[in-house]
């Protein structure tokens, strides 16, 4: 069993509740619809930075973190929660998975 000391302390885990939201994908027909999803992160990121004592990451560092996990990189995550998302258009109707 390790101890604490002034010298060697004991690392402590970061318990804030962080989460970013990935970059949704949009899955329609139409690509000049893309905006749609990035609307829809952006929003979403928003909502979630209203919620008192969440840490939420920025646009540009959600697209870093979608690109490490790409590469492979997984190693010490930032955040402690990810959200990611569909975006699908079908007959007029919106779909979010």
């Amino acid at each position: 069993r390790a101890s604490a000391s002034a010298a060697n302390p004991v690392p402590v885990a970061d318990t804030t509740p962080s989460v970013a939201v990935l970059p949704f994908v949009y899955l329609g027909a139409d690509s000049a619809r893309v905006f749609l999803a990035r609307a829809i992160t952006d929003a979403v990121t928003d909502g979630l930075t209203r919620v008192p004592g969440l840490r939420v990451t920025s646009r540009s560092g959600a697209e870093a973190l979608q690109r490490r996990l790409v590469s492979g990189d997984t190693a010490r995550l930032p955040v402690r929660t990810l959200v990611e998302g569909v975006v699908e258009e079908e007959r007029g109707q919106v779909r979010l998975t």
